[in-house]
């Protein structure tokens, strides 16, 4: 979701005008706020935990997408739109090779914070994740479970943003090897 709208706040001005407010809204709410909001609204600590993921990482899609379009080569898109290439061409050959670091950038970010927001969600909400051992531990006074889970959630995030590293490497030599 955040690639398209990224893409559409880039192209569109109106749009741009319309969802910023919005965007500025949501990502400089606190996560804690957020978790709150999440506990009234939601009855499921599954969908809290969804709710919360995605409210963490949407903001950080849209503003690497929104960035990466106007980063694009200017010349090389009216050169395309002189020679009438078709729109569909445009956004396969021009705009997604050119928008793809942004894109793979926002992911690898988008990560880490995944795994703090999940942490969070299950910590205040009580489930069996991480968050809800981190939790236990805490009420047993568990400095050492806390930690341990902690490193746990440093390793997992590390990784995925390993993984991401890789699959970055792997993409982008196939989009400049053709």
């Amino acid at each position: 979701i955040g690639v398209p709208f990224g893409f559409l706040m880039g192209i569109l001005p109106d749009v741009e005008a319309f969802f910023r407010p919005l965007l500025i809204t949501i990502q400089t709410t606190p996560t804690v706020s957020w978790l709150a909001l999440a506990l009234i609204w939601f009855g499921s600590p599954g969908t809290m935990t969804i709710f919360i993921t995605f409210i963490a990482v949407l903001p950080i899609l849209i503003i690497n997408v929104y960035q990466g379009i106007g980063q694009l080569d200017k010349s090389l898109l009216e050169m395309s739109t002189l020679f009438q290439v078709p729109k569909r061409k445009q956004l396969t050959s021009l705009y997604l090779p050119q928008l793809l670091p942004f894109i793979l950038a926002g992911s690898t970010a988008g990560i880490g914070m995944t795994w703090k927001a999940v942490a969070m969600a299950e910590l205040l909400s009580g489930r069996n994740g991480i968050g809800g051992r981190i939790a236990l531990a805490r009420v047993h006074l568990s400095t050492a479970e806390v930690l341990a889970w902690t490193i746990v959630l440093m390793i997992l995030g590390y990784g995925g943003e390993q993984l991401m590293k890789y699959i970055t490497k792997k993409v982008m030599g196939h989009w400049r090897d053709p």
